[in-house]
């Protein structure tokens, strides 16, 4: 799956000028680790702002539940967000989305959570686009479809680097989904995810990518991938990397991942190969 370099996000994600700056102090908005982090969007008018403008109250008031960016209120939020999506506005389309997913201010239903996540994709918002690659695979609010689910795979790769945390991890499993169908094809389309984002250092990525690896019998491969997510403290990663280590019959190696694995206190049992 080739991975060709991401289309501008300007008007997609949310109203600001530059969609990777705070809409405030023209800070960057970086990618997050933790939720804790993470930018806030004031969904009223689509305008993102860090985690310091927001919690400095330069954006919203909390005590009279005011956004001070365009001064709509909790009241009419629903309101307004519905009003942005219905005119074609991706970032409201995505979170009117969102919260028929959740059913707040609305009725839950999966089905329109499904019908207004696929018009964001349409315009390649990137979050939604991993949405529906999910909920294509699964048949969640819509019919299973992996070509679908393929499409919207692919181009989320193209926006991975603007994806938060949690997303990017979410097209990981996406990938394991893709594993254990067992197709060749999808096993191929799976590599190339989870490949780019461990490349990127997301953990998650690099531990099912060397157990895959492992299970293929590409050892001396599938060490590294491991050791590179045990290295950031995944407890998996560190025992499978141990049993590398004896695959290989590298002794030394094996003491120090024994030592790392019980360090992490992890316990679990290598699963059996899978057929």
């Amino acid at each position: 799956m080739a991975i060709p370099t991401a289309p501008s996000l300007k008007g997609i994600v949310n109203t600001n000028v530059d969609p990777h700056l705070c809409a405030l102090c023209s800070n960057p908005l970086i990618v997050p680790r933790s939720d804790s982090d993470r930018p806030w969007m004031n969904i009223c008018c689509g305008k993102d702002v860090c985690s310091a403008c927001r919690n400095s109250g330069f954006s919203y008031d909390r005590k009279a539940d005011r956004c001070l960016l365009c001064k709509a209120t909790q009241f009419n939020r629903i309101g307004l967000i519905k009003k942005q999506a219905k005119k074609g506005h991706a970032w409201g389309q995505y979170h009117l989305g969102v919260k028929f997913h959740i059913g707040n201010g609305v009725a839950k239903s999966e089905f329109e959570a499904v019908r207004w996540f696929r018009k964001a994709a349409a315009q390649g918002h990137p979050y939604a686009l991993v949405e529906m690659s999910y909920r294509c695979f699964h048949g969640s609010g819509c019919k299973r479809n992996m070509v679908e689910s393929l499409k919207y795979t692919e181009e989320a790769m193209r926006h991975r680097r603007s994806l938060n945390f949690v997303f990017q991890q979410n097209l990981a499993l996406v990938a394991v989904d893709y594993i254990r169908t067992h197709s060749t094809d999808m096993i191929e389309a799976a590599k190339a995810i989870l490949i780019p984002l461990a490349s990127d250092g997301l953990r998650l990525a690099q531990r099912h990518l060397g157990v895959y690896l492992y299970n293929a019998d590409t050892y001396e491969e599938s060490k590294q991938w491991l050791t590179a997510a045990a290295l950031q403290g995944d407890r998996e990663a560190a025992v499978y990397a141990l049993e590398c280590c004896r695959k290989l019959r590298e002794i030394p190696q094996q003491r120090f991942w024994l030592g790392t694995a019980s360090k992490l206190e992890s316990l679990i049992d290598i699963p059996e190969r899978e057929a």
